[in-house]
């Protein structure tokens, strides 16, 4: 089975996804981040306020005093106070639990989603998944953008934090995550969602599900294929990546062929240093399963192209593809009798990476130099 992108490779993009979140909003729904004290006096100007507004149950100062206790949690939390955080979370939710005006609901889905955030990072994953799921149970049918944005960000870290060791039901969240956000068109929660299906896409090809791999790349790109958002048009650039390793192991190298085509196509020209590594591996891919299908002038074509387009790249990941992509030619060449061609291929490879540090590019370089060594004495 041959080695598809990493998730890692996505991760200039998307650490703000990481089960510690650092309670990131990316363009949250009608600008709710919560606004925090960090100063001394700051903080217990607002512990004075809760203080003194906690008896006044008027819906204006209930949702002023949930205000306060989401900024008090969050400057506490700005100050390494992650318990003393916890706790004023704990007292907001208990709080206002049952109250039914959509401010105060608003803060009490960031507090119970913060306060997740907070309990993950402290490595209480059994509570943290209790209150994601709660969060994502408690408020599954409202409207409202920053309970939504809550809620979506709640279950993308349930499923996240569920893929150690809950496969399954980790997929089932992404699952119900796509299901209920499918349709939003808030950027923040297009972005979770794609990478739901991403990540998806991801555990299901991990577990030989290519069936269902193959279909939830194509509903990836149905529904995101003319979005603009560079963390989404990266998702998809892997996404044709994944499927076409797919579409190899179902012994399908003409519909990878065509899929890799559509990568290069798609996405040849965008400079993200992520999609230039998905598109020469697409590149690479493609001349080989062109070579497997015998068509070996084809397959020549597309090693030079990958040479031509990313052979002067510095990226890491690049050069070890294009390093592979060279010996690769080699072999064609030497199978066509193409001595000189080969031998010619084998040093260009031996010339521009013979210095590097990477452990996988010198091996691509002594295999090259073997190579020489065979081809001369014969």
């Amino acid at each position: 089975m041959r080695k598809i992108a990493q998730r890692l490779l996505l991760a200039p993009f998307f650490c703000l996804m990481a089960v510690s979140y650092v309670h990131a909003q990316p363009a949250a729904p009608a600008a709710e981040t919560a606004q925090s004290a960090t100063s001394a006096e700051e903080l217990a100007t607002l512990r004075q306020f809760i203080k003194t507004n906690q008896s006044d149950k008027s819906p204006e100062m209930r949702a002023n005093e949930a205000q306060a206790m989401v900024s008090l949690a969050v400057g506490l939390e700005k100050n390494q106070k992650f318990d003393d955080a916890n706790k004023v979370y704990k007292d907001l939710i208990s709080k206002y639990a049952s109250d039914t005006s959509t401010e105060v609901k608003i803060r009490v889905a960031m507090g119970m989603r913060y306060l997740g955030d907070n309990l993950s990072d402290q490595k209480k994953v059994k509570e943290s998944n209790a209150l994601y799921r709660q969060l994502a149970d408690k408020f599954a049918k409202e409207t409202d953008p920053s309970i939504r944005f809550e809620v979506a960000t709640g279950l993308f870290g349930l499923a996240l934090a569920l893929e150690d060791g809950q496969m399954k039901v980790a997929n089932n969240t992404y699952r119900e995550l796509v299901r209920n956000f499918v349709n939003d068109q808030t950027p923040s929660i297009r972005i979770k969602v794609a990478t739901a299906l991403h990540y998806l896409v991801d555990n299901l090809y991990a577990e030989k599900q290519v069936d269902e791999t193959i279909q939830l790349v194509n509903q990836l790109h149905t529904n995101y294929g003319a979005d603009t958002a560079p963390e989404i048009r990266s998702l998809l650039a892997s996404s044709l990546v994944t499927l076409g390793v797919a579409l190899e192991d179902k012994e399908q190298l003409n519909d990878a062929v065509k899929n890799y085509q559509q990568l290069i196509s798609q996405f040849g020209n965008e400079p993200s240093e992520d999609i230039r590594n998905y598109v020469s591996m697409g590149l690479r891919y493609m001349a080989d399963d062109l070579d497997d299908l015998k068509q070996s002038d084809a397959a020549i074509k597309a090693y030079q192209q990958l040479i031509a387009t990313y052979g002067k790249d510095t990226d890491d990941k690049v050069r070890l593809t294009v390093a592979k992509g060279m010996h690769s030619l080699g072999v064609v060449y030497a199978t066509q009798d193409n001595k000189n061609k080969a031998i010619e291929t084998y040093q260009q490879l031996i010339s521009t990476y013979g210095s590097d540090t990477e452990a996988e590019v010198q091996n691509q370089v002594e295999q090259a130099k073997s190579a020489i060594e065979a081809l001369k004495s014969n």
